[in-house]
């Protein structure tokens, strides 16, 4: 069983799946955002923007 951690700033979203050593952006393909909330349901991942919505996961991520 593997297990993420996500993270949401004001320069982007991150995820790492081991442990925090390292971090890969979430939103890299999409235009600059700032997030400010991140919610888990159903296994995806949701993300708040700073006035451009919200931003769903495209699938569930698996744990």
């Amino acid at each position: 069983m593997s297990s993420f951690d996500c993270g949401a700033s004001l320069r982007g979203a991150f995820v790492s799946s081991d442990n925090g050593s390292t971090w890969s952006r979430l939103d890299k393909a999409l235009i600059a955002h700032s997030f400010w909330e991140i919610r888990w349901l159903n296994g995806y991942l949701y993300l708040a923007s700073d006035g451009q919505g919200i931003l769903r996961s495209t699938a569930p991520l698996q744990l």
